[in-house]
């Protein structure tokens, strides 16, 4: 029974710590976003988006959501909007 009970909490933890493809995409645009917002050179505004570290994320969610049917669109949106990263963004 303890043998049980250990395996299906691994099993909870392992799952519970995997991320979500939407929030995937949100902690990147959060990251950037806050980013961009400690600068004022729209050149360096720029500069932030097109480093290596967000290129790749980006074109990721990119390409995802391009091949989302509407309603899987829509499913992902409310998903990203409950991610943590989102939500502490609308806290300020």
């Amino acid at each position: 029974m303890l043998r049980i009970l250990f395996t299906t909490s691994i099993i909870f933890f392992v799952l519970s710590s995997c991320k979500s493809k939407a929030c995937e995409c949100a902690d990147a645009y959060v990251s950037a976003a806050k980013e961009m917002n400690k600068v004022s050179d729209p050149v360096k505004k720029i500069e932030i988006l097109g480093q290596k570290k967000y290129k790749g994320i980006f074109q990721k969610c990119n390409q995802m959501a391009q091949k989302m049917s509407p309603e899987e669109l829509k499913e992902f949106e409310l998903e990203y909007k409950e991610c943590p990263s989102v939500k502490s963004m609308k806290i300020r």
